[in-house]
């Protein structure tokens, strides 16, 4: 499994950090009363995003990280938020990058997480 290069921020930026989970439920109407839920799978993926600040190095180790060792799709695995084992995910959407002060760049990712 490919990891997160060393050479990227390790952490989103705290404020940043935004965790989603997927709807999970399906419902089927009944004739009478109430419809009745239930899992729709016995496991389901779940979305992490944040930002990161990187440096002009950063952002060109970053693309080639995207590009060319995952090739846009891959999976990889990536430090949990929580500091629990690493997570093994998938972009979501594609990254975007935001200048924000000289020689650095708001970079904001949105994760999905597999089961």
């Amino acid at each position: 499994m490919t990891t997160w290069p060393a050479s990227l921020p390790q952490q989103f930026e705290r404020q940043s950090v935004q965790e989603e989970m997927e709807n999970n439920v399906i419902e089927t109407p009944m004739d009478y009363g109430p419809p009745k839920r239930r899992r729709r799978t016995t496991t389901n993926v779940s979305h992490l995003s944040g930002t990161m600040i990187m440096s002009e190095t950063q952002i060109a180790a970053f693309k080639t990280f995207y590009y060319t060792t995952l090739q846009e799709t891959g999976n990889f695995d990536f430090p949990d938020p929580h500091g629990g084992s690493d997570l093994d995910v998938v972009f979501a959407q594609v990254p975007t990058t935001t200048y924000f002060v000289p020689g650095k760049w708001r970079v904001r990712l949105k994760l999905e997480v597999q089961p």
